[in-house]
């Protein structure tokens, strides 16, 4: 409450992007356009209530009426405003007492009396102005508490998220334990008769008058359909096994472009282009390189695959309040919106030879790293995935003074 009022907020003229606030609304729009809108209305007003008071004379009072007039400009203009309006009012009763010529005892009286008033408007004026900041204060807080609120509830809700997919993946996890345990071995045995198989296909191919083209094919996408079963068991191994996060000083700028030196070729070969746009007051964190690279490493190779005929990957980092943010953009076609939803439900996929495993793996680093991953996609202009990272991790804590070295 300590806030002065000085000006009211008004709505520029070439921009049109600050409305009046809630208390503001009271008034009519064009009040608020310019300043000298509402100061000219309480004049014009103040003029009305002179002409009124010479009118009725004396029979009935209407210096109280001056005070409307009053409120008006400090209300809407500000209290400079409110004080010349408050001055003009005892100026204009002022007149209307010397036009009447009205008896007094003193000849000073009229203008003692009208110095009075002038007190009285402008300590009203005053009042008006410390209301007003007083309300537009309160509505201050109340926005920004809101925000908070607004906050918190948006931080639970993706809590609540992120526990329920905890729950999906311990049942996945559950699944990919007995899964690699009961395919595994028979896998492995599937895989090595089928290369024995071969051999004695090609053995046999050189005394007998069929051709042996045919069956090696077969056993070729017999070969292929087995590694991609293997592929599915290897990829729900990887979700269940716990690794322990090793949380170290990571800056993270010269990280990623150590990192991203590595599928620059693969990229190029692609047709891709990779920019990199990071932001040099990204400072260093608290977090598990590795994890991370792993993570960015699935979403890099989701993006390249997103764009069959070639397009540009970007890679941005910048701060954001107690979080750093990494950005993985592409510029592909895009995913459904039908299908936002499910990007991190375990084996859902659109790709022919994806498993659905890839941004689920995604989710879980991310979590274990304390952080929160999102996603925007417009179809025919590309996606965005957003991992946002605590600066200090969460394990940082408990991990002691001899993991905290330098990652370089």
């Amino acid at each position: 409450m300590n806030a002065t009022f000085d000006q009211p907020v008004f709505v520029d003229k070439a921009s049109e992007s600050s409305p009046p606030t809630y208390c503001d609304a009271l008034l009519p729009a064009w009040f608020y356009r310019e300043r000298w809108h509402a100061t000219a209305a309480a004049a014009l007003l103040s003029a009305l209530v002179c002409l009124a008071d010479i009118a009725v004379g004396r029979e009935f009072q209407v210096v109280p009426l001056y005070l409307l007039p009053v409120g008006l400009a400090t209300w809407v203009a500000g209290r400079a405003s409110g004080m010349g309006v408050a001055g003009a009012c005892a100026v204009l009763w002022l007149a209307g007492e010397l036009l009447e010529k009205a008896s007094y005892v003193h000849e000073l009286s009229p203008y003692s009396n009208a110095a009075g008033l002038f007190v009285t408007f402008a300590a009203v004026s005053w009042i008006v102005a410390r209301l007003h900041s007083a309300m537009h204060s309160l509505e201050d807080t109340v926005q920004r508490r809101t925000a908070a609120l607004l906050s918190e509830m948006g931080r639970r809700q993706r809590a609540e998220e992120a526990r329920l997919r905890a729950e999906r993946m311990a049942v996945v996890g559950t699944m990919s334990a007995q899964l690699a345990h009961e395919v595994r071995n028979p896998l492995g045995c599937i895989k090595l008769n089928i290369d024995l198989l071969g051999q004695e296909i090609t053995a046999l191919a050189g005394t007998s008058t069929h051709p042996a083209g045919e069956s090696l094919t077969l056993l070729a996408e017999f070969n292929r359909e087995v590694m991609r079963i293997k592929q599915v068991v290897d990829g729900c191994t990887g979700l269940v096994r716990h690794q322990r996060l090793e949380a170290r000083p990571l800056r993270v700028n010269e990280y990623l472009e150590k990192q991203l030196r590595f599928v620059r070729g693969e990229l190029a070969a692609a047709g891709v282009r990779l920019v990199q746009d990071f932001d040099p007051c990204v400072s260093v964190i608290e977090s598990d390189g590795t994890r991370l690279w792993e993570a960015l490493l699935n979403l890099i190779r989701n993006a390249r695959q997103a764009m069959p005929e070639g397009g540009m990957l970007t890679v941005t980092t910048k701060t954001a309040d107690a979080e750093v943010l990494v950005s993985i953009a592409d510029t592909g076609g895009g995913i459904p919106p039908e299908h936002m939803d499910r990007l991190y439900t375990p084996f859902f996929t659109t790709k022919p030879d994806g498993t659905g495993l890839g941004l689920v793996l995604v989710h879980q680093v991310v979590n274990e790293l304390g952080g929160h991953i999102s996603c925007r996609s417009e179809e025919g202009r590309g996606t965005v995935f957003t991992i946002s990272l605590p600066r200090e991790c969460p394990v940082a804590a408990s991990c002691g003074g001899d993991c905290l070295a330098e990652t370089r």
